[in-house]
């Protein structure tokens, strides 16, 4: 029976890992991008934060001190980032599956409201778009930094997990998909993928553990999958 081998675009942890090699997958993995918190100041007129991005989260409350986050009300993409949200003792209003569907609540129930959105250098633009477009008033406060690590592959793979749009260009800039398939942890990511393949799976939820639970379901062995 064949092994399938597949390409992580970030280096998974050991329990993550080990969830691949029991399906009899082979794994190589690598960074693609790498991100550092920025200092910041943030206005103090807005009660509305909103955050799509684990990243966002740790560089925020790794610099505020705790009684400037006292009585937010906060809106979030994903549930990571709501978990990590609770741990730093927030409220969390509303978790959407992504931008989009995250601004157009926001737009629907809160039109005369401002909002913070604590974000990084590489955003995406669907959120302050929507936003834009219902002239609901944004702040955006940049409190991260991606930069992309482009790395050229040269052991061929059947399939690639990408986490990220930025994930997403920085592997395409040095090398091409051709057959293999891209795994993709969300609806975002698998829009940045399709100009470059058509070939495309989407995680039911936007976490890791349910792009290796689709990878399995792709390439790991009948006997595995079926458990």
């Amino acid at each position: 029976m064949k092994r399938h081998r597949v390409l992580s675009t970030k280096i998974l942890s050991e329990t993550q890992r080990e969830r691949l090699i029991q399906a009899n997958i082979s794994l190589i993995q690598a960074n693609f991008i790498e991100t550092k918190s920025l200092s910041f100041s943030i206005p103090t007129n807005c009660e509305n934060w909103i955050f799509t991005s684990q990243n966002a989260v740790e560089a925020v409350f790794s610099l505020l001190k705790k009684e400037q986050c006292i009585g937010k009300k906060v809106f979030c993409v994903g549930e990571k980032t709501k978990s990590l949200l609770i741990e730093n003792e927030q409220k969390v209003v509303k978790m959407s599956r992504n931008s989009l569907e995250l601004g157009h609540f926001i737009a629907k129930n809160y039109k005369n409201e401002p909002f913070l959105f604590f974000c990084g250098n590489l955003k995406q633009e669907d959120l302050p778009h929507v936003l834009l477009e219902h002239q609901i008033p944004l702040t955006e406060v940049v409190v991260y930094q991606t930069h992309l690590i482009p790395k050229k592959m040269e052991t061929p793979v059947d399939g690639v997990l990408f986490f990220s749009p930025s994930g997403v260009e920085s592997f395409t800039r040095l090398n091409q998909l051709g057959k293999s398939k891209g795994i993709c942890i969300g609806e975002t990511t698998a829009q940045a993928l399709k100009p470059y393949t058509s070939d495309i799976s989407v995680a039911t939820s936007p976490t890791i553990e349910n792009v290796l639970l689709k990878t399995i379901q792709h390439f790991g062995t009948y006997d595995y999958v079926k458990k």
